[in-house]
């Protein structure tokens, strides 16, 4: 069995990206669908408008929200059972967290001096 993913590898400013998309994915409860997929949109955009993204990590953020919006319209059905889509949401989530481990700011997140 997949680990619980765990943002207390990622350098301070990535991990407080990270944990509100982790969190809700962990919690999300039947008729939470928007409040997921609005939360993957949120943190990918901010992802990218901060990261050079490299094509793998492009990819591992890719699988992310394509998880976490077969999450979020599994927890829109009326008689939603969640569990393999929250796994597969958090298996995704913890494979982008292993390549954020490597990424490194764009420019202009260096120029607001928020490098890690």
């Amino acid at each position: 069995m997949r680990q619980d993913p765990d943002v207390a590898t990622l350098p301070p400013s990535l991990a407080t990206f990270m944990r509100p998309w982790l969190e809700v994915v962990r919690v999300a409860t039947p008729g939470m669908g928007e409040e997921v997929r609005s939360e993957a949109e949120n943190v990918s955009a901010h992802l990218r408008y901060r990261l050079m993204m490299t094509a793998p990590l492009e990819t591992m953020l890719e699988d992310a929200e394509v998880a976490s919006r077969k999450l979020a319209l599994t927890l829109d059905l009326r008689h939603a059972l969640p569990a393999r889509a929250r796994a597969d949401a958090l298996n995704k989530l913890q494979n982008l967290i292993v390549w954020l481990q490597g990424a490194k700011p764009n420019a202009r997140t260096k120029a607001l001096g928020l490098g890690w």
